[in-house]
Formats: structure tokens, C-alpha cells, sequence
């Protein structure tokens, strides 16, 4: 005997544990269920007795939601329930007033999102109502419509489920007008006409354990896959997002580009982003233009622009540019990471012992050569005026002094540092431009604890002294 029907099958299609938390009584109740059981499906029913609740409540419930893409199916059997239609809770969702007159209920339920912000989808997949009891083949004629989910099953347990089931058209066409892709594969395919896909607009959507994780839209042009990816966009366009988590958070943003788990998970509205590597632009949301390289490469606010970050941990601000690990640009600079020691330049001698330099003040950098170490030891006291005029000076003297008067060099070079190091404390240090002409930042050091180290350098652009490192 075949049993056709709108069937849940616990004892078939279900294999793992059944969980079930007691008859509903007249008195209702609320049992909750802990959220480190698991079940694949949750029993509900009166246990076969005619029961009227009354005004009374039941509510099914979680004491939390279990973890991330659990998914469970409530079997609820109201056929012996009298109950006011907005009594009876079941995991948020009231089965009798949201999908009235079913008597049987089968909703699946899938706790999606991230730790810390799950959320619990509901899917009705079926009132489970059966339609036919036959012996031989069914035969349904042209005047019979059938909505939603049908399944065939053999009633005999022993049989799997969907044996010697074969639906057929009037001309004996199997499938009723084409062939469904099988679990174990088909054979007799034909390259050039059968595919996997659609003949319509509407979005393709993948899923696994019945929770989206990947999409191809036609109207808007995205594409995505991993779990979670562009999950509440609305009306972003041209995005590709690829790894889990990644573009997690895009609404209206558009042209962005996610690679990576969790790449650029929190833009919002901004465009034009690309984001490769894991957590890659994990503080922008609504700037634009920015790429992002490498694991935690970021942008320095949520709403930069125009910035590039490659390097783990490189981090940039607006029309920056930081290059390498952990390195830090702010606006309008370009940062290479404290790693690097060396930069090769094409097409010269050696990158050893060169750095760039802008001798026009223009933006015209050019390799220049490093100075040496030539030192020069000062035994000063109290009063003193000395001339710099080496790139590595040291105040070597006993007690501390009150006051120490620096006369920087005539016709400074100009990028060129000079370096002091304090084997004692003073009290006021002075600056003298008498040779050397040009201005003082005031970010000089105006007096030393015992072992200070800084340096200064003259910068043509301003015309005048700055610190270098303090």
C-alpha cells in the first residue's frame, strides 16, 4: 500500500534524538527546554486526549538559543487542542493564528547569525494532512491542484522512503515535464542543453542545513558565498563577497569586493571597497575606495577614503598608503612597515645605505647617501655653548646641568639627523640658530632626565630644525 500524503516521516526521515517535553494539559504551561540539548525534532501534542485549554497559555521555549546553524523541527499535533489561537507559543512563532485550521504542524526552525547576535528563522513546511490511502497506482486527474510540499511514501517500513515511487504525466513523461538532478549523480546528460540553474530573474539561492550560503542575483548583479555573506542587503549592487561573514553587514553599498572569512564584514553603504584576507577592513562601514591586503589590514576610521593597506595589521587613514606588517599611515602619507631595512631602487649601485630624499621641495624624491658615525664627546658644565657639527654627540659629564646652550651647524643638510645622547640630566637645553638660520619646531626637547636619547634634523621644506625621534 502507498501512502500519499503531506508527511513527516520521525520514524524515516529523522534519525538522532526526538525530544519530547510533556502532554499539553488544559492548565497549559511553559516547559523550557535546555540549550545544550540538541534534538532534531521536538514532539507536541496533547498525547491523544481531547484537551481544552481555555484562556489558559503554553509556551515552548529555549533557555538560550543553541549555537549557530542548529537546526531542530517542531511536530505539533493540535487535532485534540482547543485552544485561543494566540495561547500557544511555540519558539516565538503562534502556529494556530500565524497558519490557521492546519491541525497538523511541521516548522522547522535554524538559529542563525554570529555568537552574541543569533537569531531563530522559522520555516512552515507543511501541515501534515493526509490526502489518499491507496493500494495500486494513483492517478490524479487534471482537475486536482496541489500547493506547497507532497511526498510519496511507502507505508511499509521496511521499504526506503521513495522506493518504487515514479510520477508520471498522461504521456508517461517521467518528472512531469524534465528530470531532476540526482544525489548519485545523472547519466545521458547533454552539455549543450541541460544545466544547473534557472530560466527566470529570480535569484539563485544555496543552502546548507537549510541556511543560506550562497547567492547569484541577476536583477542586482551579487554574487556570494560563504555563510552569512551581504545576508541583509537591500539594494547593493555588484558586490562579490567570498568566505564567511564576508560583506556580512552591506546594505545599500555597491562594487564592493569581500575575499577571505570575515572580509570587510561592516561596510554598511560604502563603495567601491576591496577587501582581501581574513578581517581585512574590519573598521570601515561607510568610506569608499579603500583596498585592503592581508590579515587585519584596516583603515584607520570607519569612513576613510581612497586608502591602500597591504600587510597584516597594516593600518591607513585617508589617501594613505601603509606597506607591510603592522605598518601605520595617517592621512595623505605613505608608511612603510619598521620591518623593512632596506629598499632596493632599480637601476642604481645598491639600495644599502640610501634612503630617499626630496632635494627640490617639490615631491621629487630622489636616493640620497646616509652620513656616518663620526661622534664628538662633550665634558660640559653648567653655562656651556657647544657647535654641532657631527651627526652622533654625547654629554658625558658628572653631576646635572642647569642650563646647556646647542649652536646648530651653518649651512645644514638638509634631511641630515644629528643625534644626542645624555648621559646626564639637564635641566634647560637651548637652541642656537645663529649659524644655521631657519626656525625651531617647538617639539625640540627644552630639557633631559639622565640617558635621554633624541634627534633633530633640518627640514628645507619649512626651513627649519624638527625632532626626529624622542
Amino acid at each position: 500500500m502507498i501512502l500519499t500524503c503531506l508527511l513527516f516521516d520521525l520514524a524515516g526521515a529523522q534519525t538522532g534524538f526526538v525530544y519530547n517535553p510533556g502532554a499539553i494539559g488544559s492548565a497549559g504551561g511553559s516547559p523550557i527546554i535546555d540549550s545544550s540539548i540538541s534534538p532534531v525534532a521536538i514532539v507536541v501534542n496533547t498525547n491523544g486526549a481531547s484537551v481544552n485549554m481555555g484562556s489558559n497559555t503554553y509556551t515552548l521555549a529555549y533557555n538560550a538559543l543553541p549555537a549557530v546553524g542548529t537546526a531542530f523541527d517542531v511536530i505539533f499535533d493540535a487535532t485534540k487542542l482547543t485552544a485561543d489561537t494566540s495561547k500557544v507559543t511555540l519558539f516565538g512563532v503562534k502556529p494556530l493564528s500565524k497558519w490557521p485550521n492546519q491541525g497538523f504542524y511541521w516548522i522547522r526552525f535554524v538559529v542563525s547569525g554570529r555568537p552574541g547576535n543569533k537569531t531563530l528563522n522559522t520555516t512552515f513546511v507543511s501541515g501534515m494532512v493526509q490526502v489518499l490511502n491507496v493500494n495500486n497506482a494513483a492517478v490524479f486527474n487534471n482537475n486536482v491542484n496541489i500547493y506547497g510540499h507532497l511526498e510519496l511514501h511507502p507505508s511499509d517500513t521496511a521499504a526506503p522512503i521513495g522506493a518504487n515511487v515514479v510520477a508520471t504525466s498522461d504521456s508517461g513523461q517521467v518528472g512531469f515535464g524534465c528530470v531532476g538532478w540526482c544525489t548519485l549523480g545523472n547519466s545521458g546528460t547533454n552539455s549543450g542543453r541541460n544545466f544547473l540553474g534557472t530560466t527566470d530573474t529570480a535569484g539563485l539561492v544555496f543552502k546548507l542545513n537549510n541556511f543560506s550560503v550562497g547567492q547569484i542575483t541577476y536583477l542586482t548583479n551579487n554574487v556570494s558565498f560563504g555563510a552569512g555573506n551581504l545576508h541583509v542587503n537591500t539594494s547593493g549592487n555588484n558586490n562579490a563577497a567570498f568566505g564567511g561573514g564576508s560583506l556580512y553587514n552591506n546594505t545599500t553599498g555597491s562594487q564592493n569586493t569581500g575575499i577571505g572569512i570575515d572580509a570587510a564584514p561592516n561596510v554598511t553603504t560604502g563603495t567601491n571597497n576591496t577587501a582581501l584576507g581574513y578581517n581585512s577592513l574590519q573598521n570601515l562601514t561607510i568610506g569608499s575606495g579603500n583596498i585592503g591586503i592581508g590579515i587585519n589590514s584596516a583603515t584607520a576610521a570607519t569612513s576613510t577614503n581612497n586608502s591602500i593597506a597591504v600587510g597584516q595589521g597594516a593600518t591607513v587613514g585617508n589617501y594613505g598608503i601603509a606597506l607591510g606588517y603592522n605598518a601605520t599611515a595617517s592621512a595623505n602619507q605613505l608608511s612603510i612597515s619598521s620591518t623593512i631595512e632596506n629598499i632596493y631602487w632599480s637601476g642604481h649601485p645598491s639600495g644599502v645605505g640610501y634612503v630617499l630624499a626630496d632635494t627640490t621641495g617639490n615631491g621629487n624624491f630622489v636616493p640620497a647617501p646616509t652620513f656616518g658615525t663620526t661622534g664628538t664627546t662633550f665634558t660640559s658644565v653648567t653655562g656651556d655653548s657647544v657647535n654641532i657639527s657631527n651627526n652622533k654627540n654625547t654629554l658625558n659629564s658628572a653631576g646635572t646641568l642647569t642650563n646647556w646652550t646647542l649652536i646648530l651647524p651653518a649651512n645644514p643638510i638638509a634631511w641630515k639627523e644629528y643625534n644626542f645622547s645624555l648621559l646626564q640630566a639637564v635641566t634647560n637645553i637651548h637652541y642656537s640658530t645663529r649659524l644655521s638660520g631657519g626656525t625651531l619646531s617647538g617639539g625640540l626637547p627644552s630639557s633631559a632626565t639622565q640617558y635621554k636619547v633624541f634627534g633633530i634634523y633640518w627640514d628645507p621644506n619649512v626651513g627649519g630644525w624638527l625632532l626626529s625621534h624622542n
